[in-house]
């Protein structure tokens, strides 16, 4: 059976199912700018499935539509003005009848709140994405040819300069070949240079090597900054920039996640150490402070049940794990008893170690 919104791609286009009875389906290109329902059988999608014509996909728009704008800002009211054109039709099955379709957004049209061409527009919109209010969002992430370079003409690109003297001037070959040569050499090798201070290198590069060119006209540091986020990747200069050791540890993409390989409760168990956020003082002298124990604890990396846990004022250590694991094989009624505690098996039921696979 059909899912509501489930979307379907075959060599040519990608199709959204909008409406399903027991029958027929009916769905939309959501490619196509002049798409409208479309009715098929039940049949026919069962037999585009089997012969492989079409294949369920993931949706397309689903992080576009599961985006949050903030209000009052231009995408907010963009979508508010085109939900309050159809909301009062969208709901209205008739309008997947070709037939009926047309009467009522005449009704709307009659109104003169928008233009049929609009009414269509926002209609179809509406159905390719997913038929949620956030579908009628406008694209803004798709303007201005972000990453792309532009065209360099007669006339120096990008905004006016206001407030610094000089015209500016468009980035040359040998611009962006400076640029990637203090970048590379400099911002990327020597982790302590700041970006402003990898600037400034440049600068100095660039007025060495054009001597007769206004200071005012050299490239800005904003074309400087341009460049570098257009070339080069966040995750890629992290990793230049910090140190091997902390990006291994602390910073590096997780691949996986620790249950992949557990199979079920019992099949893995995983081991941590912390000291206390506590000060812990002298029984026969309260004056006195101990110090700050370190806990141990040890949990089934499946169902995140703690197994096993040791409490102790030496540091961390293999003695410590070692006390830790023992009590992951310790019966936990008579362990609760030891502390006035009652509990039944099934209230704590790990005793035992994991299961150890062949290697």
């Amino acid at each position: 059976m059909q899912q509501i919104n489930q979307v379907y791609k075959s060599l040519k286009s990608s199709y959204r199912v909008l409406w399903r009875d027991n029958r027929q389906v009916i769905w939309i290109d959501i490619k196509s700018t002049k798409a409208l329902p479309e009715i098929i059988s039940h049949q026919q999608v069962e037999t585009m499935l089997v012969d492989e014509e079409i294949k369920a996909i993931d949706d397309p728009y689903l992080d576009d539509v599961m985006t949050l704008p903030e209000q009052d800002s231009s995408e907010y009211i963009k979508r508010e003005k085109a939900w309050e054109i159809i909301k009062k039709i969208v709901n209205n099955p008739e309008l997947f009848d070709a037939k009926k379709r047309g009467k009522i957004i005449k009704e709307v049209t009659d109104t003169k709140v928008a233009s049929k061409q609009t009414v269509y527009r926002y209609l179809r919109r509406y159905w390719q994405r997913g038929q949620v209010k956030n579908a009628l969002l406008p694209d803004y992430k798709l303007s201005g040819a972000a990453g792309k370079k532009r065209k360099r003409k007669d006339l120096k690109l990008g905004r006016p300069r206001e407030i610094q003297s000089g015209i500016g001037s468009n980035i040359t070959v040998d611009d962006e070949r400076l640029f990637r040569l203090v970048i590379d050499t400099i911002y990327l090798k020597k982790k302590e240079k700041t970006f402003a201070g990898s600037y400034r290198k440049f600068f100095d590069l660039a007025n060495f090597n054009n001597p007769d060119k206004s200071l005012y006209d050299l490239p800005s540091f904003d074309q400087f900054r341009y460049f570098f986020e257009r070339e080069y990747k966040k995750p890629d200069v992290i990793k230049k920039k910090e140190y091997s050791i902390i990006y291994q540890k602390d910073i590096k993409a997780l691949s996986s996640t620790s249950t992949y390989d557990a199979l079920g409760p019992g099949s893995r168990y995983q081991i941590d150490a912390t000291i206390a956020d506590v000060y812990l003082i002298s029984e026969r002298d309260k004056t006195k402070i101990v110090g700050r124990p370190v806990i141990y604890f040890i949990i089934d990396v499946f169902s995140r049940m703690v197994t096993g846990l040791y409490v102790g004022y030496e540091g961390p250590s293999w003695v410590s794990a070692m006390m830790a694991l023992a009590h992951t094989v310790e019966d936990k009624v008579v362990y609760c008893k030891k502390f006035g505690l009652e509990i039944e098996p099934e209230d704590w039921p790990t005793q035992g170690l994991p299961i150890t696979y062949p290697t």
